[in-house]
């Protein structure tokens, strides 16, 4: 299946637009007490006045079609120059499936390439909006005289490209994350699901998962499309592994622990949405390691010591074999990108 695709806006899309304004406006607009067609109508004068109102205030913005396989399913408007996202909305029946993360996404990018600052706003009540482009890194910003919450993204604060691999300035004791280890023991590790890219013993134990997972498999679960995470009760039972994520005042998604046993490998691939340009990273803890241990990205090795704390760019092709005697076993921390990680990210950098 085929990601979302873009392309300008034609006079010929004037209805798909007005179906796509009027699923939220005609509701709301029942609700306040207008019939059926009186709200369809008012709903369609909304939506030419916004447009118009859009075109007015933005007039460098530019207005495109979010496609799916061809097929038209929302709408974005984007100010490229000012970087600010004017507007994005996906039909209904197309939601929760990673369509606008990965459209907005794709904006960060360009953003972090150009060494721009991003902007949007949303409606104080819109708490789904919100929480999307949260966990994409945006930093709220409410205002008490306007009815929207402004949002801020922002690159790293050198304003050049992020390298593939940084060593984040946080060292971690790990000896107190031994002793969680110990404690864990008796928990079990679960089999990575994705069998097809490893051989030998690739397990983990979920610390952080989907919001309302019960079951260990489901927690362990990196969905992409999850908007909300908990912590499981594995983390309950580990202080040190706790005090490491509250060192990281960004939004945390998957929090697992990885292990790879003696001889496993790990056989080179691509994790897509992982990467700082996406507004998602990925950091690794070592724990357990040994000289055995040969993690490659982009082909180079990356050679990382117990307790240090390292971004790598995992959308790029990556792989890992244990070729020591003993188990290789991270913390891996899956978060979104917000200031405080984007200043994280210079200060390595520097």
């Amino acid at each position: 299946m085929s990601g979302p695709a873009l392309r300008p806006e034609s006079p010929e899309d004037e209805a798909f637009l007005r179906a796509l304004f009027a699923e939220e406006a005609v509701p709301a607009l029942c609700e306040a007490g207008l019939d059926g067609r009186r709200a369809e109508q008012l709903a369609a004068i909304q939506h030419r006045a916004r447009s118009e109102g859009y075109r007015a205030q933005f007039p460098e913005a530019r207005f495109s079609i979010i496609l799916h396989d061809g097929v038209p399913i929302g709408r974005l408007v984007e100010d490229e120059a000012a970087a600010r996202i004017v507007d994005i909305a996906v039909l209904r029946a197309r939601r929760r499936r990673g369509v606008a993360r990965a459209v907005l996404a794709a904006a960060q990018a360009r953003w972090c390439r150009a060494g721009q600052a991003g902007q949007a706003s949303v409606l104080a009540g819109n708490t789904a909006s919100l929480r999307l482009f949260e966990g994409l890194g945006f930093h709220a910003h409410p205002r008490a005289d306007r009815p929207d919450i402004a949002l801020v993204w922002a690159p790293a604060a050198s304003g050049s490209p992020v390298p593939d691999r940084l060593r984040l300035p946080l060292v971690f004791d790990p000896v107190p994350l031994l002793r969680d280890l110990d404690t864990l023991a008796a928990s079990g590790w679960i089999a990575h699901f994705v069998t097809g890219h490893y051989t030998g013993d690739w397990s983990v134990i979920p610390l952080r998962g989907p919001a309302g997972a019960t079951h260990p498999v489901a927690m362990a679960y990196s969905d992409p499309a999850a908007a909300a995470f908990a912590d499981t009760p594995f983390l309950a039972q580990c202080p040190a592994f706790a005090a490491v994520l509250a060192a990281f005042a960004c939004p945390l998604q998957a929090v697992r622990l990885m292990r790879l046993g003696p001889g496993a490998v790990i056989r080179e691939h691509r994790d897509h949405d992982l990467a700082f340009e996406q507004g998602s990273v990925r950091i690794h803890v070592p724990v357990v390691t040994n000289p055995g241990v040969d993690f490659r990205l982009n082909g180079r090795p990356v050679t990382m010591e117990p307790g240090s704390a390292w971004y790598l760019r995992l959308s790029d092709p990556h792989g890992v074999a244990n070729r020591g005697a003993a188990a290789r076993i991270h913390l891996v921390i899956d978060a979104g990108v917000n200031p405080w990680l984007a200043d994280l990210f210079g200060r390595a950098q520097a």
